[in-house]
């Protein structure tokens, strides 16, 4: 029987972790949360949180950060917004964007010098020279907005993304995910979205840069599809946390983590797993 692998966060120059469901849960910390971030800082590591979910400004990871005790500078919080925006700046030579997104995000291009048009208020109001679609986390949608995309898309206007994942960690309902509006756009074009999240590699490149990572790194998360990927393509190692929000590790070849906890408590006295492979294809 394997033993129990050993976590030393003192290996680590750079932890990052994962903040929705790792770190907390409807802006509550989870147990273990603060201590585990305490001890990579007592280890000598440096600390960094990611996150792909966009309905929010980063303002409000960073207030309930500073809530929970944890005092932390802006750029040491990385979103998929922050690396979406990035990428259209420099990707796009036009600067008419077509949204579907929360509207902190659409003020975020505009600030970047950016004219963007809303495909959920008022998709008719769409019109030609378009020079990119970019879709977010949104609370509502219509089919005109789902529609006018897909033609967008489907005539060659790239498609930017926060993520592809289908579910976003949330116990609110009503949310749409990235993954999800872009399911829907799908079905009506064939086309392939520029994602800038996790587990992406325009997502790994930004962390390098703006977070200013050394390595070796450790990355905390409780997905496998975006935070344990991420670790893996990377080369780094990874510490998977089991969500909260109950979902279980798909029954397929999913990447493996390095660690497994039930959370950041566990993980800190020293209650780790050995991950075992997938042995299924997906």
């Amino acid at each position: 029987m394997s033993e129990p692998p050993r976590l030393d966060l003192g290996r680590y120059s750079t932890v990052l972790l994962d903040l929705d469901g790792t770190v907390y849960v409807d802006w509550k910390p989870l147990p273990g949360a603060v201590e585990f971030v305490a001890a990579c800082e007592e280890a000598g590591a440096k600390v960094g949180f990611l996150t792909n979910l966009s309905l929010w400004p980063k303002g409000h990871c960073l207030d309930a950060l500073e809530d929970m005790g944890i005092k932390v500078s802006p750029s040491r919080v990385l979103s998929a917004v922050d690396t979406m925006c990035h990428t259209v700046g420099r990707t796009l030579e036009g600067r008419n964007v077509a949204c579907l997104t929360a509207e902190h995000v659409a003020r975020r291009l505009e600030l970047a010098g950016f004219r963007t048009f809303d495909l959920i208020g008022d998709p008719g109001a769409v019109g030609d020279g378009i020079d990119g679609v970019v879709v977010a986390q949104c609370e509502y949608l219509d089919e005109g907005g789902i529609a006018r995309a897909a033609e967008l898309a489907g005539a060659g206007v790239p498609v930017f993304t926060t993520s592809t994942r289908g579910k976003m960690p949330t116990r609110r309902d009503d949310i749409l995910s990235a993954g999800e509006i872009l399911a829907a756009i799908r079905a009506r074009a064939d086309f392939e979205p520029i994602d800038c999240g996790k587990p992406s590699q325009i997502f790994a490149d930004a962390a390098g840069s703006l977070l200013d990572l050394s390595e070796p790194v450790l990355v905390v998360g409780d997905a496998l599809d975006s935070d344990i990927a991420l670790a893996n393509n990377n080369g780094w190692d990874g510490l998977l946390i089991d969500s909260p929000f109950g979902e279980e590790p798909p029954p397929v070849a999913w990447p493996v983590p390095t660690f497994r906890a039930h959370s950041l408590a566990a993980a800190l006295e020293g209650e780790l797993t050995v991950p075992v492979p997938s042995t299924t294809n997906r």
